[in-house]
């Protein structure tokens, strides 16, 4: 009985009817590139991952490709993948080098590094419990226990043409929301410190972060329908969205002045109060300190 599932390299992503199908070649069952060149009378092959779960392979890829009856390969048939090799590839992997990594095929080529071989890439790789959503370049969901990351941006190279200097770690502008939860209820609450003292904490981390709404008197477009925010309206919310000021300066320096009203002296009536080098230190304060030059609101 013929095999009823073949590693296959995507000759085709174009579906009629918007199925997100793909077409291969089957070697021995399916015409040759010559034979038929538009892969006219080679069959669609129907993913197998639920379309809840969007990920599509590109030409050139492999996939495994199931059939549903192997005395009928002109039948059902079924595909999932992209098959990828190793982490390095995630952006694009060639069904030749996936083939030469991971089937029992002619070995032209060998498999790069371990990643975690790397200390530089550490931090960029997903641990072997975790559970992830890794895109295809520089963006990934990863869930470990009792915490959610949402991250983006943490490769430095994703796009290096050397492809073992792709996951090399970005120490220095990664963008993320991390959420974490301490404990569980059954261990009881005794804090050792006032930063002990939450079971849960969500940080939000990059260059630059904008907290907007779309019910705001200083109103932006939040709904683009490919960018959500285009570049011309970032560049307006970088010019008109309002800097968030730093609570705790800000209560100090309006402390300040309340002890400089309650205090000051005249020395007679209708004469400028008498301010000493304290209080002239408060009162010339540069307002525009105490605001954040990365965080706005709108």
């Amino acid at each position: 009985m013929a095999a009823s599932f073949y590693f296959c390299r995507v000759e085709s992503v174009f579906d009629e009817s918007d199925g997100l199908r793909i077409k291969v070649r089957i070697p021995t069952i399916d015409p040759n590139e010559r034979a038929d060149p538009y892969l006219e009378r080679v069959p669609y092959a129907f993913p197998l991952l639920p379309k809840h779960l969007h990920v599509n392979p590109r030409v050139g890829e492999m996939v495994l490709v199931f059939l549903q009856n192997p005395s009928a390969p002109k039948g059902g048939r079924f595909f999932i993948g992209p098959i990828i090799s190793q982490q390095y590839m995630l952006d694009y992997d060639p069904f030749n080098y996936s083939a030469q990594v991971l089937t029992d095929g002619s070995q032209i080529g060998n498999a790069l590094p371990i990643p975690i071989s790397n200390p530089e890439n550490a931090g960029s790789i997903p641990d072997r419990n975790d559970i992830a959503i890794q895109g295809r370049q520089n963006c990934e969901v990863v869930l470990k226990p009792s915490e959610l990351r949402l991250r983006c941006g943490f490769k430095a190279m994703p796009n290096a043409e050397d492809p073992s200097k792709r996951l090399l770690n970005n120490a220095v502008s990664p963008a993320y929301i991390q959420m974490k939860y301490r404990r569980s209820f059954s261990e009881g609450r005794n804090f050792r410190d006032e930063s002990d003292r939450f079971n849960s904490e969500i940080n939000i981390v990059a260059d630059r972060i904008n907290i907007l709404s779309h019910e705001s008197p200083t109103y932006f477009n939040l709904a683009d329908r490919e960018e959500l925010i285009s570049k011309e309206e970032l560049k307006k919310i970088y010019e008109l969205a309002h800097p968030l000021p730093y609570g705790d300066k800000l209560i100090e320096l309006l402390s300040e002045v309340i002890r400089i009203l309650r205090t000051h002296t005249h020395p007679f009536p209708m004469i400028p109060p008498a301010l000493n080098a304290s209080d002239n230190k408060v009162l010339d304060t540069d307002l525009s300190t105490l605001l954040s030059k990365s965080i706005r609101i709108n």
